[in-house]
């Protein structure tokens, strides 16, 4: 049993075509294998319920680790290095359906989010270059994603000192960082009953709390970036500033390790959220020019230890 994380998206034929019913059925069986960030992604294990108009299936990448292992040669009576390859492709789950083109995915260590969908819509490229992609949200800016959800239980931030200017809400946190002639400072501020984090009308307020201090100052531009974890009817959301929101997601703990079960997840999960409701005239595209990700896009999780990254 292990924790499933089910994020959402929307895709669509920028320029439907009348040559097919169902065209994004066609593209995806059709698509091909491409070279993004140094692996050869490709869609494989699909699988399609007419009656449901789904289809489901694995994106990802084949790869082949070089490990140096000591082995012992008994024709030299030697400990010798050897080299091996061994297996290590990387894939995670979705379920489409290819009619309103919502799509549920799996979100694993090696490939996240925005990277699932970008790597998705350049396959389908290769069928038809008119393919968009994006993902669903729950809010655009921290102050939208602070009303929508019920409890704030974690907040991070990496800042840097202003040069020269600052603003008095986040003016101790930069006075501070200048008196100690730090270059960088990362924050984890945690609470399980839930952090006081009240948006400030503007940045000339003045204010204690320095969750506020270290988002403000990070949408002054003075850091790399934000995260927000909260609570939201029980289940857990996160705004990422350097992903671009608060992503709709589900955290299903003790999910059955079989495939075909955990594919059955995100079938359930997709029917059960409505997301083809939108009309299509609403969308925004996020995959008209993707963001310079590693190859895997991988994407945050609440648990992580932000203490372990660059």
């Amino acid at each position: 049993m292990s924790r499933l994380t089910i994020y959402y998206g929307q895709i669509w034929q920028g320029k439907p075509t009348l040559l097919s019913e169902f065209p994004l059925l066609d593209a995806v069986r059709d698509a091909e294998s491409v070279n993004r960030y140094k692996h050869d992604w490709l869609l494989g294990n699909l699988s399609v319920d007419e009656d449901r108009h789904l289809i489901t299936g694995k994106l990802g990448y084949p790869e082949t680790e070089r490990r140096t292992q000591e082995d012992y040669d008994p024709l030299t009576n030697e400990f010798v290095a050897q080299t091996v390859e061994v297996p290590d492709a990387a894939s995670a789950a979705f379920a489409l359906n290819y009619e309103s083109g919502a799509i549920a995915f799996e979100g694993t260590d090696r490939i996240g989010a925005r990277g699932f969908v970008n790597h998705f819509v350049a396959l389908l490229k290769t069928v038809d270059e008119t393919y968009k992609g994006r993902l669903i949200r729950i809010a655009t800016e921290y102050k939208e994603f602070l009303a929508e959800v019920d409890k704030v239980t974690r907040v991070s931030f990496d800042v840097r000192p202003t040069n020269p200017r600052d603003r008095n809400i986040f003016k101790p946190l930069d006075v501070g960082m200048k008196a100690s002639n730090a270059s960088r400072q990362r924050t984890v501020l945690e609470s399980d009953e839930g952090l006081i984090v009240p948006p400030p009308a503007s940045r000339d307020e003045t204010t204690d709390n320095p969750a506020i201090m270290g988002i403000e100052m990070v949408e002054e531009g003075y850091g790399k970036g934000f995260k927000i974890d909260a609570e939201r009817n029980g289940r857990d959301y996160r705004f990422d500033s350097e992903q671009g929101g608060g992503l709709l997601r589900d955290e299903i703990e003790g999910a059955p390790d079989d495939p075909e079960r955990r594919t059955a997840a995100l079938v359930d999960h997709l029917e059960n959220k409505h997301l083809d409701d939108e009309g299509a005239d609403a969308r925004v595209s996020e995959t008209d020019n993707p963001s310079d990700e590693d190859g895997q896009g991988r994407a945050d999780v609440p648990d992580e230890d932000e203490q372990g990254e660059d």
